[in-house]
């Protein structure tokens, strides 16, 4: 997927599912505060900020992390719509919580019954 083909499943499944997906698909590595920053820098054109994820899992291409995130959960919804329901719910809830809330709850992501 290129840049405008990332951009188009983040405006039409809205952004609030883009961070889940960012969250889900890194397994809590990234907080929805810091998914949200990537997902806004590739929606408004910006270079998209990598990390250690980017860089250890994807050459340093924060496209192809944002795709393979994207990728994976699409492929959920169409196995578990619930859980993606239930994902988007929860994020919705995170993004109201403080940075340190948030990287509490992420650190603790993985052992979720979600």
């Amino acid at each position: 997927m290129n840049r405008e083909e990332l951009v188009k499943i983040a405006k039409r499944k809205g952004k609030t599912w883009a961070i889940a997906a960012m969250v889900d698909g890194s397994i809590g590595y990234h907080s929805p505060q810091s998914a949200k920053i990537r997902i806004e820098q590739l929606i408004e054109g910006e270079r998209v900020s990598g990390c250690e994820r980017t860089y250890a899992c994807y050459g340093g291409d924060s496209l192809k992390e944002i795709e393979a995130d994207f990728t994976y959960f699409l492929h959920i919804e169409k196995s578990n719509p619930e859980k993606v329901k239930r994902l988007v719910k929860l994020m919705k809830k995170l993004t109201k919580l403080s940075t340190i809330q948030q990287w509490t709850l992420s650190a603790a992501y993985p052992t979720l019954n979600l």
